[in-house]
């Protein structure tokens, strides 16, 4: 997808603006001033990164918003991010006492430590936390939950649990980081993950991974996401901040060695060299910074935003059925469309047990789940399909 010259000078507008807030540096005011800020916020909203940008800009101003629309909905979204983080931090560290009572190993990923190595609270959003935990206990956590007041709104459906509570609390509970769905490599390598993990000081079930391994995972997650739907800009900031935070500290050649066999070196070396290049200085970003392969690169995580898109998400798809076609034939896409209808004997057995428990219950499943899809998600299979007609 192309991006225009609009776009992406509002998207380095943004980068110069996130750059300033994680070096601890106060934006040009003049430079500021002459940016479209409207667009900025609504980018940095599409990409998670709005109260981060947010806080950037209210330095220029030292802190005395302008009277403006604009900057009272930005003010309204750093404070709701600050207060967010302070109470799920809050009802988490109660879950993980709850773990310790209970004997449940548990492993808090991603964003939870993440969001630490930023400069300030509240800088790194997050929508939700991301907890792996013994899947023996599934049902005493489930229990946990709904005596909290927590909605159950996924169990025991894909690789995680969902539990939300108004007005924003959200945690996804792992029972495993990656499975059938995946590739076969990232199930096998975290299949025994506690393996990898490191016992936290002072707790008897709490792990972390190492600073390598926690890179390591964190890499192949995004990863996921890129090779899927996409990912967006936040994905590269988090990549300068640990390296910041960690970088001259990292075993780099078993990070290397370990994402080779992943398969995902590559893409680790593009997201290191592109979030080193435009993240490093305060200077203004311009489109000489980038060789002509990395601002595709970027321009591609660019119109992905926080999760990606679903035309990026089905064309990906097709494209692992046959690598080889440019553009997918009618073949190709009747293939995807079936398989979408009737997905393999692993899926109906995670996401439809009841009907794979006896081989003749099978062909309901099938049933079930397509009026099933088609309440719940019609104005989605019409949406594929027609992305699928048009590709």
């Amino acid at each position: 997808m192309a991006v225009s010259e609009k776009s992406l000078n509002d998207a380095y507008d943004m980068v110069y603006l996130a750059a300033c807030a994680v070096n601890n540096h106060i934006p040009d005011q003049h430079r500021t001033e002459q940016m479209d800020l409207e667009n900025v916020y609504a980018l940095s909203c599409y990409h998670g990164m709005a109260s981060l940008i947010g806080m950037s800009v209210e330095a220029v101003f030292d802190g005395k918003w302008p009277d403006s629309p604009l900057f009272v909905k930005w003010d309204k979204i750093i404070c709701q991010t600050v207060c967010r983080e302070t109470l799920m931090d809050a009802e988490r560290q109660e879950l993980l006492a709850f773990c310790e009572e209970e004997g449940i190993w548990y492993l808090p990923l991603k964003g939870i430590y993440l969001k630490e190595l930023y400069p300030a609270p509240g800088m790194r959003q997050m929508a939700d936390n991301d907890i792996l935990f013994d899947k023996s206990f599934q049902p005493i956590i489930r229990r946990w939950f709904e005596e909290h007041g927590y909605m159950v709104k996924s169990y025991n459906r894909g690789s995680h649990d969902v539990y939300l509570k108004e007005p924003f609390y959200n945690f996804e509970m792992h029972t495993y980081l990656f499975g059938f769905e995946h590739d076969p490599k990232w199930q096998a390598y975290y299949e025994k993950v506690k393996e990898r993990l490191i016992s936290d000081t002072g707790k008897s079930c709490g792990y972390h991974f190492g600073n390598e391994d926690f890179y390591i995972y964190n890499t192949v997650h995004a990863f996921k996401h890129f090779s899927r739907g996409g990912t967006g800009l936040r994905s590269l900031l988090d990549c300068y901040v640990y390296l910041q935070a960690l970088g001259d500290s990292l075993d780099w050649p078993y990070i290397e060695k370990e994402l080779e066999l992943l398969g995902a070196a590559e893409y680790e070396k593009n997201v290191r060299t592109i979030s080193l290049k435009v993240f490093s200085g305060t200077d203004p970003l311009t489109q000489e910074t980038l060789a002509e392969d990395e601002k595709e690169f970027f321009e591609e995580i660019l119109v992905s935003g926080t999760y990606g898109t679903f035309d990026r998400l089905v064309k990906n798809s097709m494209k692992k059925l046959k690598p080889e076609e440019e553009k997918p034939s009618a073949r190709t896409k009747i293939c995807y469309l079936w398989r979408r209808l009737f997905p393999g004997p692993e899926h109906m057995a995670l996401y439809h047990p009841f009907f794979t428990k006896h081989r003749w219950l099978i062909p309901a499943g099938y049933i079930y789940r397509f009026i099933f899809s088609g309440v719940k998600g019609f104005k989605r299979i019409i949406s594929e399909f027609n992305t699928v007609r048009k590709m």
